[in-house]
Order: structure tokens, then sequence, then C-alpha cells
């Protein structure tokens, strides 16, 4: 039996011996973020696959406890798989709504301690476009 692994540097390195895989330091977990979420694949060489490409309940309930905890985007997107958009379906309310509430709860629990100093509001979207009620401050009134 041929069992590929990754070795310290990140290379994939073959072994016939299943007694190797065991010894190996890459056999086990070194950061916590390889424990958090159902995964497959590696995390060292980006090959970081779901096994659903839908984020669930309980992914939205995780993902806003990430957001108060100023975990970064992209960060959250390696981690579940997903495009960067889902994530903001999720903070916008549009996918999953109950989600906030039961996380906000656990958070609560959780981290009572930051509970002064997190916005538990949704994600506002800012609009690029011309705000017309603006427009008088650039007029010359002086002429």
């Amino acid at each position: 039996m041929v069992i590929e692994m990754l070795n310290c540097s990140g290379l994939k390195q073959r072994s016939t011996d299943p007694s190797s895989v065991s010894q190996s330091p890459m056999s086990q977990p070194t950061s916590p973020q390889l424990l958090v979420g159902p995964f497959t694949g590696s995390a060292i060489d980006g090959s970081v696959q779901r096994r659903s490409p839908l984020l669930t309940e309980a992914d939205a309930i995780s993902i806003w406890m990430a957001r108060w905890l100023r975990i970064r985007p992209i960060d959250l997107c390696r981690r579940y798989g997903c495009d960067p958009r889902r994530l903001y379906e999720i903070w916008e309310g549009i996918r999953h709504p109950a989600a906030r509430d039961q996380a906000k709860t656990l958070f609560l629990r959780q981290y009572p301690t930051l509970s002064d100093r997190v916005d538990f509001g949704r994600h506002r979207r800012l609009s690029r476009e011309a705000n017309l009620d603006q427009l008088p401050l650039f007029i010359d009134k002086t002429s």
C-alpha cells in the first residue's frame, strides 16, 4: 500500500510503510484552524475542499461568530471553501437569517467579556452611486 503525505516543507512524500504515517510530524494537526470545519484535503498546499458546496446553518452561526472575533473574510473563504459573496449573503441576512440570533446567544455565552466591544449589527452595503443630496455642496454661492 502506497501512502501519500506532506512533509514539513509541504512537498508530497510517498511511503509504503503505514507506521511512518503515525510518526510523521504532519500527521497531527498543529494549527487550531485545522481542527475547525468539515474539511478534506491538506491546508498546507492550499487544496482544502469542503464535503458540500452549500453553507449550512451551523456554518452560518460560526461565520457570524468569526465576524465578531474579527477573523478576516479571506480566511473564512479559505476555511469554508466558498466565494466571499456567500459570506456577505449570511451577514446581510439573505441566507440563514435566524443564524445571527443563535450566534449572538452563543457568542455572549462563550465570550461574555467581549460583549461591550462587538457590533452585533448586520453588514451594511455601501452604495457607490452619486448622492444627489450632496450636489448643493459643490455649487459656488459667492458668484
